[in-house]
């Protein structure tokens, strides 16, 4: 079992403990890593620390491309300073992968980002076997001020359940359930699968107005969420190519070769009504 912890030094650690009836359990200590033959992930960090660590999840999966079998350690490190396009939002989500042994994780590819959108946390991972179907918070902590809240009464959601694969040491994510083969406006709300070439923008919510649109430039997918208090923007590194894009009320959550972005949108942010679409 993995527990999320901070040290006295005021530093994200992982406590480790150990069961063989689930019933009575024994500190195994703090998980330490060896990164001396890491590559790096699509992150800036090998291991990135921060001030505390959250919801963890360890679980085995296997690599499609090699065929072998890997540890990967997902978990939410708090209090990162942004780095270009990385660590952007106040909490971040992300996963090294590696071999455990005993309270040593060998990382052999280092930290990667879970979901690039504006509100994605501490999702967990059910194991199908060889692969993974992963749920996350589309929400992140001490961001309550959302619309809902006073109109309807609640706040926060689910993301989609998502296919997890390990391709090469990175994670595939994809909508569990299967899509329409067309844009269509029930059942899932409104999904939509475009290409997204150099410079070519999409509009994914509302053309006419949009609220959420998204493009390609310089070898980076750029989301752009418009507020009434300001446009919002997320990018991360791809190539060109088709995107999904899964409106559903005030979530909105696209896919893009091996990433995903979480998003909440609403009509009008400081004036939520239930006419809302």
């Amino acid at each position: 079992m993995v527990l999320g912890a901070q040290t006295t030094e005021e530093s994200g650690a992982i406590a480790v403990y150990h069961s063989d009836d689930l019933k009575s359990w024994e500190f195994t200590g703090v998980l330490e890593f060896d990164v001396t033959n890491a590559q790096p992930g699509l992150s800036p960090d090998l291991v990135p620390r921060g001030y505390m660590w959250e919801c963890p999840n360890l679980i085995s999966m296997l690599d499609h491309s090699d065929g072998r079998t890997y540890d990967v350690l997902v978990y939410c490190p708090q209090g990162l300073a942004q780095q270009d396009e990385h660590y952007v939002s106040s909490d971040q989500c992300g996963y090294i992968v590696g071999r455990l042994e005993g309270s040593t994780f060998h990382v052999t590819r280092g930290f990667t980002e879970l979901d690039y959108g504006f509100e994605f946390y501490a999702p967990q991972l059910l194991s199908t076997g060889d692969d993974a179907i992963t749920i996350g918070w589309m929400g992140l902590p001490a961001q309550d001020d959302n619309p809902t809240v006073d109109a309807e009464g609640w706040v926060h959601a689910l993301t989609l359940p998502r296919r997890t694969t390990l391709h090469n040491g990175v994670l595939h994510q994809v909508p569990l359930f299967p899509l329409p083969d067309k844009p269509q406006t029930q059942g899932f709300g409104a999904v939509a699968t475009a290409t997204c070439e150099h410079d070519e923008t999409l509009s994914l919510v509302d053309a006419a107005t949009p609220r959420l649109s998204t493009w390609h430039a310089e070898g980076k997918l750029l989301i752009r969420r418009h507020l009434p208090t300001g446009d919002e923007t997320r990018s991360v590194v791809c190539a060109p190519g088709e995107i999904t894009a899964i409106a559903d009320g005030c979530a909105v959550e696209v896919f893009s070769q091996s990433f995903a972005l979480s998003v909440q949108i609403f009509e009008e942010w400081q004036n939520w009504t239930t006419e809302t679409t």
